[in-house]
């Protein structure tokens, strides 16, 4: 192995607009261009901006519209996927949060915040994602907070990934979504766990949909212990992202890191690449 000994200069993520979320049953005062809108309980980010959701927030689920890149701050969030799917129905489960095609996410976690996401159970199909991240879109998460997100398990079918594509809605047995990038950088602990499904199987922790015939595990960053990340396939940063301080990046054989233009990696940590992986930078 060899080292990139490239340090750039430290650059905090703040947040420049904090959302006041109104308490339950109380409509929000506000004009139809907002780029937030809560309706039964959903969160739906419908323009770029910066939103802060805690445990107070009567909040079922956060569903970021297509091509829209937003940061999201948990503060001790707890939130189930709900709905009405039941055995002998293809009524679509819920995750607690829902990127649509081309969205990009940065959730950070709050300092000393403890935060739960689960996906819903499928009681006549599949279980629904923690996260559902398609295949065109991108989960970035930093923070030092606590996060742990499931998959929606099932009795009759398949669990949902923890984190990535959902399910064939049609048939338990059809192949799943492809899985997006997901990036996870975070200082405090995250776990993310596949959801159970009949005859003992078990979803993908961070993957393609759960069907039985799995999706693409997409690309991204992952957590590998000891204060250590792990890129997995070829990965372009879709947005600025930060490596913690004393963080080390490992790039493994035939995988990739590339900046672009116009994005900054903010590196406090290492990056150390194998012969055959490869690192390029086209930005900051």
């Amino acid at each position: 192995m060899r080292k990139l000994s490239r340090k750039f200069t430290s650059a905090l993520l703040t947040l420049a607009l904090l959302v006041s979320l109104l308490p339950a049953g109380v409509a929000p005062a506000q004009a139809a261009d907002t780029p937030h809108d809560i309706s039964q309980g959903t969160l739906t980010i419908t323009q770029d901006g910066n939103y802060t959701v805690t445990g107070t927030t009567p909040v079922n689920n956060i569903v970021v519209e297509e091509d829209v890149t937003a940061t999201v701050t948990l503060n001790n969030v707890n939130i189930t996927g709900t709905g009405n799917d039941s055995y002998g129905t293809s009524t679509p489960v819920t995750s607690p949060i829902d990127l649509s095609a081309g969205a990009t996410l940065t959730l950070i976690l709050g300092d000393n915040s403890t935060n739960t996401l689960t996906g819903e159970a499928g009681g006549g199909g599949n279980g629904a994602p923690g996260i559902h991240v398609p295949d065109d879109a991108a989960l970035i998460v930093q923070g030092g907070g606590s996060l742990s997100v499931t998959g929606g398990s099932s009795m009759h079918g398949y669990g949902g990934a923890g984190i990535g594509g959902k399910s064939n809605l049609d048939s338990a047995y059809a192949g799943g979504e492809n899985c997006g990038t997901v990036i996870i950088l975070s200082t405090g602990k995250v776990e993310v766990k596949g959801g159970s499904g009949s005859g003992n199987t078990t979803a993908d922790d961070i993957g393609g949909g759960s069907g039985y015939t799995k999706g693409n595990d997409g690309q991204g960053i992952r957590p590998s212990g000891n204060n250590t990340y792990t890129i997995w396939g070829s990965l372009t940063l879709p947005c600025d992202v930060t490596i913690p301080d004393g963080a080390t990046v490992a790039i493994p054989d035939y995988t990739g890191l590339t900046v672009p233009q116009d994005v900054t990696l903010t590196n406090n940590g290492t990056i150390v690449k194998d012969n055959f992986g490869s690192f390029i930078n086209n930005g900051t």
